[in-house]
């Protein structure tokens, strides 16, 4: 994966996040067609966004962490990462739940998110 890659969230993620109907206009896309094994990043310049309906949004980390924010806010939902094991490294056991700082928002978001629907105030 290059760098650049690491400053969005994961193509799984995005997907996931995708999913629960986020509606924020993202700087990044994942675009993926069937036959190709990995997905491609694009801009928000990119023609691809008007011919293709294979694209979904590659949130930043600086995007993920507005909605963070907004959920906190909207919803008084705590996030605690070390008591819910939401770390960016690797453990003792070689084990990470994020591979960069835009997957550990990501999957805090979506934890975050979750809270919300199951109704819990600490996540």
């Amino acid at each position: 994966m290059k760098k650049f890659e690491n400053e969005v969230c994961s193509y799984a993620l995005s997907m996931e996040l995708n999913s629960y109907g986020i509606k924020i206009e993202p700087c990044f896309y994942w675009f993926k067609e069937f036959d190709e094994k990995d997905p491609v990043l694009i801009d928000y310049r990119s023609d691809l966004l008007y011919t293709s309906t294979k694209i979904i949004p590659a949130y930043t980390v600086g995007e993920l962490g507005e909605l963070l924010l907004e959920v906190v806010f909207k919803y008084s939902v705590y996030i605690y990462p070390k008591q819910y094991k939401l770390f960016n490294g690797r453990d003792d056991f070689g084990t990470c739940e994020a591979m960069s700082e835009a997957d550990l928002r990501a999957y805090m978001l979506i934890r975050a998110i979750d809270c919300v629907k199951r109704g819990v105030e600490r996540l």
